[in-house]
C-alpha cells in the first residue's frame, strides 16, 4: 500500500514535469524548474526506501530523500524571494547552498553499514518514521531542523511583507508555498518520534510541484522580467506596465513609475480608477487595442512628453494572449519637433486663407464689375444685382432658421456669392433688346431667353479650376436654371418640380420677386 501511494505521487510529479514542458515557455525560469524537477527525485528516495533490500540500496534512497530537507526547501525560499523582487547578495546565495549541499555530503559520508542495516530492516517492517530516527545521527539532525526553522522563520516573514505591502507582487502563491513548506517542516521534525509506517513527505512534496507548475503563469505574469523580450530590455529609459486582459495591474518596472508617479500606490491584482490618469490612459488603450495592430497613446508628465503603446503578452510559445503590456518611452524631442511642424503648418495655412481671401476678394469685384457693366447697359433693370443679393440672403437666412428645407451653412454661403452672377450671360443680348421701352416681340424673347445658357457659361470660365468644385457648381446652377419653373414652363431646358436645382429654385424667388416690385419702362411696381 505504501509503495503504491508513493509511486502515485512519483507519477503525479513527473506528470507535472511534462506538463511544464508542453506549456512551451518563452524563457526557462531555473529555480521553478529546480524544484519541478527535484521532486520526483525526493519521491524515488521515498519510494526506493521501501523496495531496498541492500545497504548500498539504503544509502542512495535515503540521500535522496535528504534532498526534500535541504535542497528543495532552498530552492523554495529563493524562489520566493525573487518573486517579491528581492535579491539577495552572490555571498549569501552562496553560503545558503553551500549549508544545503554540505548536509547532503554529511549525510553521505557518516551513513555507515550498521546503520544501512538498520534502515533495510526498519523499511521491510514498514516503519518509515524508525527509519528516519534509525539513520539520523543525532547532531545532524538537529543542525537539520535548525537549517529548516530558518527557512521557515524566511519564508514567515516573506509572507508577512506581502500581506503588508501587496504594491509589487501577487500574494496568493507565496501564501500557498507557506503552508506547503509548513506542513513539510512539520512532517519532517514530527514523523520520527510519531512511529507511523508511511512518510507523508512524498505527498507534500507532489502538490507542491503541482502548486509549482499550476502557479508558474500567475507569478510570471506578475515579473515585469519574465513578460518583456530580451530585445525590449536593452532599450534604455523604456517603461513597461502588463495588465490582466480584465485590466487589472499586474507589474512594472521602475521607469514606469518615473512616468507615471501614481504607479508606486497602485496594489496588485487590483483595477485602476477609471478617474485617475494612469487609470483613463490604461481604459483608453483597452477599448483601442483590436489584437491585430498596437493601441496607441500619449500623455505629459510635467515638462515630459511621452508615447505610450499597448499589445498583448504571452508567456508561451505561440499561445494567446495572456494579458496586456504597456510599453512607454519618452517623446519629448519628437513632440517638440511636431510641435514646430504645427505651428508652422498654422502659420502657412493662415498665409493661404489670406491670400485665398485675397483671391475671392479680387474675384468678386471682376464679378460684381461685370455685373454692374450688364445693369448700365439695360436701363430697365437698374441696382437688380444689389437688390436680389439683399433678397437671396434674407430668403436664405429664413430658410434655415424656419428648417422646412435642409440647407447647411456651406450651401446657404454659396448661393448668396453665387447671386450676382445670375445674369451675367446678359452681356451676349444686344442692347436694342435689352434697353427696349415695351414688350419684346416673340422672335426678340427667344433671343433675351438665350442669356441664361450664356451665363452659365460664364460661370464656368470665370471659376473653372479657380473656385472649389462645389461652389462652381452652385453658381452654375444658379446662372443657368433660375428662369426654369415648376410647372415645367420655364427655360432654357424646362425643368419640373424638384428636378430643379434648390440654388437655382431660391434665386428665381429672389429675381421673380425684384422684377414684381421694381419699376420697369413697361410696368409700374407692385405694392
Amino acid at each position: 500500500m505504501v509503495t503504491a501511494s508513493y509511486a502515485i505521487c512519483l507519477a503525479v510529479s513527473v506528470l507535472v514535469v511534462i506538463y511544464m514542458a508542453l506549456k512551451g515557455y518563452e524563457s526557462l525560469d531555473g529555480l521553478y524548474w529546480s524544484i519541478a524537477i527535484i521532486v520526483p527525485v525526493i519521491i524515488i528516495g521515498y519510494w526506493l526506501s521501501v523496495q531496498a533490500e541492500s545497504p548500498e540500496g539504503s544509502i542512495v534512497a535515503f540521500c535522496f530523500m535528504n534532498l526534500g530537507s535541504t535542497i528543495f526547501m532552498t530552492a523554495v525560499l529563493f524562489s520566493l524571494l525573487r518573486d517579491i523582487g528581492a535579491s539577495p547578495r552572490p555571498w549569501v546565495v552562496g553560503i545558503v547552498l553551500g549549508i544545503a549541499f554540505s548536509q547532503v555530503l554529511v549525510v553521505l559520508l557518516l551513513v555507515h553499514d550498521n546503520m544501512a542495516n538498520n534502515m533495510v530492516q526498519a523499511s521491510s517492517a514498514g516503519m518509515q518514521g524508525v527509519l528516519l530516527r534509525e539513520a539520523f545521527w543525532e547532531p545532524l539532525r538537529y543542525a537539520q531542523c535548525a537549517y529548516l526553522l530558518a527557512i521557515a522563520v524566511t519564508i514567515i516573514g516573506i509572507v508577512a511583507i506581502v500581506r503588508a505591502d501587496g504594491k509589487a507582487y501577487a500574494r496568493r502563491v507565496p501564501m500557498s508555498y507557506t503552508v506547503l513548506a509548513g506542513l513539510g517542516v512539520a512532517a519532517f521534525t514530527l514523523e520520527p518520534f510519531l512511529g507511523l509506517k508511511f512518510s507523508l513527505l512524498p505527498f507534500i512534496y507532489a502538490t507542491a510541484s503541482a502548486v509549482v507548475a499550476l502557479s508558474y503563469d500567475v507569478v510570471h505574469s506578475h515579473d515585469i522580467a519574465s513578460i518583456i523580450s530580451s530585445e525590449e530590455r536593452h532599450h534604455a529609459g523604456r517603461g513597461y506596465i502588463a495588465l490582466s486582459l480584465d485590466g487589472r495591474f499586474l507589474s512594472c518596472n521602475e521607469q514606469a513609475r518615473a512616468y507615471l508617479p501614481e504607479l508606486s500606490q497602485q496594489r496588485v491584482d487590483a483595477a485602476f480608477d477609471r478617474e485617475s490618469k494612469v487609470g483613463s490612459l490604461v481604459y483608453d488603450l483597452i477599448e483601442d487595442y483590436t489584437g491585430k495592430s498596437a493601441a496607441t497613446a500619449s500623455f505629459r508628465t510635467g515638462d515630459m512628453a511621452c508615447a505610450c503603446s499597448m499589445t498583448g503578452f504571452t508567456l508561451r510559445r505561440g499561445g494567446d494572449d495572456q494579458g496586456y503590456l504597456i510599453d512607454i518611452r519618452d517623446a519629448t524631442h519628437e513632440q517638440r519637433a511636431l510641435d514646430i511642424l504645427e505651428d508652422y503648418n498654422q502659420t502657412l495655412n493662415q498665409e493661404v486663407q489670406a491670400q485665398t481671401a485675397h483671391v475671392e476678394q479680387i474675384q468678386r469685384k471682376i464679378v460684381l464689375g461685370m455685373a454692374n457693366m450688364i445693369e448700365n447697359r439695360d436701363s430697365n433693370t437698374g441696382g437688380h444685382v444689389k437688390r436680389t443679393s439683399d433678397v437671396i440672403q434674407i430668403l436664405v437666412q429664413e430658410i434655415q432658421d424656419q428648417g422646412f428645407i435642409k440647407l447647411d451653412d456651406a450651401l446657404a454661403h454659396d448661393i448668396v456669392r453665387a447671386a450676382p452672377m445670375h445674369d451675367l450671360g446678359k452681356m451676349s443680348i444686344d442692347s436694342t433688346i435689352l434697353n427696349k421701352p415695351g414688350r419684346l416681340t416673340p422672335e426678340e424673347y427667344e433671343i433675351m431667353k438665350t442669356h441664361s445658357t450664356t451665363s452659365g457659361q460664364m460661370v464656368m470660365i470665370l471659376l473653372d479650376g479657380v473656385e472649389e468644385e462645389h461652389f462652381v457648381k452652385v453658381a452654375y446652377n444658379v446662372a443657368r436654371f433660375h428662369h426654369e419653373r415648376w410647372d415645367g414652363k420655364g427655360y432654357p431646358e424646362g425643368l419640373v418640380g424638384e428636378m430643379i436645382p434648390l440654388e437655382a429654385r431660391i434665386m428665381a424667388v429672389a429675381d421673380v420677386y425684384d422684377a414684381l416690385v421694381s419699376k420697369r419702362v413697361y410696368k409700374e411696381p407692385m405694392s
